[in-house]
């Protein structure tokens, strides 16, 4: 028995070995597969309103969002913070011949899942249906979009789950870092608003006022239809123009009101540095970043690099706090871009006793990235490779194709463009890569430092980092 066994003993070690000598190799990426995106169409279906459409076969299913180019930034100031939020939650209410719940019993019949948003460039309603209960769905949304009754009950319970979550907010330390990031970062600019508003903004909203704010949001500004449909483009259109038809008689802008782009400082501005306080609280959240202004040339190269820094798992920031530090559960950094400018930021959820330790780890890849330790090869080509592999999931069946063309849309980019975007990958190199992310990083902007944690605790420890020294 023993002598039959120790040979099969051994020869497991030996694969045991072998598997571990592998397991410590990083696999290398395989050639991209031939991939033909499916044709994007633009249709106009009169002024101010326009159909981006994608057929897709695989299910019998409609999936549309539309967007109308009114949202926060559009609000009039803090006396009516939470307007375009309490407005588009209204819209899925009662209409002059309908209550609320017939019109939502009614989607329920059409096995119609809707959902409204809004963000500070617009607000956006979005229908996956099957494909053969389009056009009733349509008919419902028509009466929703230009006969909604705003009952003063239904305005009360929006009110009142509105104000219920700015209370819930509060208790979130990463919402509040997320804030207050903006509020600084975007000080005096309509960038500033946050789409839960404010108590005393929510308070003060009157049914007349959101009532022509609706009226303005689907008829006064230009509306983008994003439809991936297993209909053909022809049958998607004639449900369009004979379904709404009161919305599309309504409409009389071709104007898409652009939010304002930030002011540049002349000449490099003073980091800022603000503490939430939570008492008692065991985590710190950390957010680090600036404004930039917006660059289609520039957004492929800087997405790569920063890529490179924060945008993956295996990035810089996320493999020294997370992998090597142990810091948090995951470190990162952002690119958001808008049609009026773009915002950088990382962040990090860290242990309260590493705060101080986290944000110098954090400070130190941004530093050594843009010059002392730049991007290299090696890393580079993961991140494009990487990139040019994902390309085509985002065609495959659901959400992710209509969100990635409204991405598109929001940018003030031609939505066809996306099946084109790979070309753009691959035409980056490292040395634009690097340019673009340094550009990107040392832009004129403040840095803004937010940290939401027990300043008690941890202030001290940071203050005496000198942060701002650091980047």
């Amino acid at each position: 028995m023993r002598l039959t066994t120790l040979p099969l003993i051994c020869i497991c070690l030996a694969f045991s070995q072998s598997a571990i000598a592998h397991e410590s190799v990083m696999p290398v990426p395989g050639e991209p597969k031939s991939f033909a995106a499916p044709r994007i169409e633009v249709t106009p279906l009169k002024e101010g309103v326009q159909l981006i459409y994608v057929q897709n076969k695989t299910t019998p299913l409609t999936r549309m969002t539309m967007v109308a180019w009114n949202g926060v930034g559009n609000e009039e100031g803090d006396n009516e913070a939470g307007l375009s939020s309490v407005g588009a939650d209204l819209l899925l209410r009662a209409t002059e011949t309908q209550t609320t719940d017939a019109v939502l019993q009614t989607f329920q019949r059409l096995a119609a899942d809707v959902q409204t948003s809004t963000r500070m460039d617009h607000t956006a309603l979005s229908v996956d249906v099957l494909s053969e209960t389009l056009a009733p769905t349509l008919q419902l949304l028509d009466s929703l979009f230009v006969n909604p009754k705003l009952d003063e009950a239904d305005l009360e319970r929006v009110r009142r789950k509105h104000l219920q979550a700015l209370i819930q907010e509060a208790d979130e330390p990463r919402s509040l870092a997320i804030r207050k990031f903006f509020d600084v970062t975007y000080a005096g600019h309509p960038m500033q608003r946050w789409r839960t508003g404010t108590e005393a903004g929510l308070k003060a909203l009157k049914a007349e006022r959101l009532k022509s704010w609706q009226n303005a949001t689907w008829t006064k500004t230009a509306v983008d239809i994003v439809v991936v449909s297993s209909l053909p483009l022809e049958e998607v259109r004639n449900a369009l123009t004979t379904n709404l038809t009161q919305l599309l008689g309504a409409h009389s802008s071709g104007a898409r009101p652009l939010i304002a782009e930030l002011p540049s400082p002349t000449e490099p501005a003073a980091p800022k540095l603000v503490w939430v306080d939570k008492p008692g609280a065991s985590q710190s959240v950390l957010m680090l970043g600036k404004a930039a202004v917006g660059s289609e040339a520039e957004r492929a190269s800087r997405s790569l690099g920063n890529d490179v820094l924060g945008g993956q798992f295996s990035a810089r920031i996320n493999l020294n706090l997370r992998e090597d530090k142990g810091y948090t559960y995951g470190a990162y950094s952002r690119i958001l871009d808008y049609q009026h400018g773009s915002t950088f930021y990382s962040s990090s959820s860290v242990r309260g006793d590493v705060t101080a330790a986290s944000l110098n780890e954090m400070l130190k890849e941004i530093r050594e990235i843009q010059k002392a330790r730049p991007v290299t090869e090696r890393e580079f080509g993961e991140v494009q490779t990487s990139a040019v592999l994902k390309w085509p999931s985002q065609f495959s069946p659901g959400p992710r194709l209509v969100y990635a063309l409204v991405g598109l849309l929001r940018e003030g980019r031609d939505p066809r463009s996306l099946a084109d975007e790979v070309s753009g990958l691959q035409a980056v190199s490292i040395e634009s890569a690097q340019k673009s992310l340094n550009i990107l990083l040392a832009n004129p902007h403040p840095w803004v430092l937010v940290i939401v944690g027990d300043a008690a605790k941890w202030k001290e420890s940071v203050d005496a980092l000198n942060w701002s020294s650091l980047l």
